[in-house]
């Protein structure tokens, strides 16, 4: 019987005189999001955002658009470039001007949901009005501009934060263990105590569109310092051969573990075992043949009941 403590070791050896054997650390990164209810209200003023595609069929030369660059729409509403931005030069083939385009992200000139307008065909920059580029210059969107809004939305208050993000720091650290212990291979045993997460951050993300609900965005890093079974019992056979001697061999047993102490900075795991082995001493029968060839009755049970750590013995003439 054994019943004392075990270190597992990352870059360990096994070596029955520590009680140590090799252990491992796996390495895991979660992301994960959930939706809570905002109890409290905020007035807002947001201007809606989308993307268009620029078009250059005026020349080869490329034309640099600042940011803040108007676009209008037919119906006169303003977008601005988010950014500057370069328009690649249109390609002449065979004295035929080709566009070139370029994805660019807007943002409405005033806030309100009146800025939330569907994909539109064609805008123009007034910054090229009275040029020729005024035509040969354009945009359009082939999604809806969202997030424009004036007035009252749903907001977290503190309460609503602090409670959210315990609740997150919970389901992702559940999330990242069941995702790590599926991909560790079934060779390996992961004791309780053998694993650590740390929450990397979590960014709040209210909610724009009146629905009252905002969101916690997670990432947390999980480490397990896990060890194979097979080590285990290596060590305790090599251990027990060094106190019984090596001709013992184990003939069955069981082994259960404890909770863990793991240090992932020296990624060492210390945890108690118990493991109850039934013994025996191996015989070296082609030996003991050559002992008892010619021998009488009475001289081959002398040889055999003098063998070391006998406990019983059988023997068996034929014929008589």
């Amino acid at each position: 019987a054994f019943n004392d403590s075990f270190f597992a070791q990352k870059l360990g050896v096994i070596n029955p005189n520590t009680a140590t054997i090799p252990g491992q650390v796996f390495l895991e990164a979660q992301v994960l999001q959930k939706s809570y209810a905002a109890s409290g209200t905020k007035t807002v003023q947001q201007k809606a955002t989308g993307q268009v595609t620029i078009y250059n069929a005026y020349s080869s030369d490329p034309q640099p658009l600042v940011a803040t660059t108007r676009l209008l729409t037919p119906d006169g509403k303003i977008f601005r470039l988010a950014k500057g931005i370069v328009v690649p030069g249109a390609k002449i083939v065979e004295g035929t001007i080709i566009p070139s385009t370029l994805s660019a992200d807007v943002i409405a000139d005033k806030a309100g949901s009146d800025y939330n307008v569907g994909p539109v065909t064609r805008f123009t920059i007034p910054g090229f009005k009275g040029t020729p580029k005024y035509q040969a210059f354009y945009a359009e969107s082939k999604t809806a501009m969202t997030g424009g809004l004036v007035g009252t939305v749903a907001y977290p208050t503190d309460g609503d934060l602090a409670k959210a993000k315990a609740d997150m720091a919970g389901v992702i650290t559940v999330a990242a263990k069941q995702k790590i212990l599926s991909e560790i291979p079934p060779e390996f045993n992961v004791i309780e105590g053998a694993s650590n997460t740390v929450i990397i951050k979590q960014n709040v993300i209210t909610g724009q569109s009146g629905d009252g609900l905002f969101i916690i965005a997670a990432e947390a890093r999980v480490s397990v310092l896990a060890f194979r079974e097979a080590d285990a019992v290596k060590m305790l056979t090599a251990r027990l051969q060094k106190e019984k001697g090596a001709d013992y061999e184990v003939k069955s047993s069981t082994i259960s573990y404890g909770t863990g102490r793991a240090d992932f900075t020296s990624g060492k795991l210390s945890f108690p075992v118990t493991f109850k082995a039934v013994i025996a001493k191996t015989i070296d029968t082609a030996a003991l043949r050559a002992q008892v060839l010619g021998k009488s009755e009475s001289e081959l049970k002398l040889i055999i009941y003098s063998l070391p750590d006998t406990k019983s013995a059988l023997i068996s003439l034929w014929p008589f």
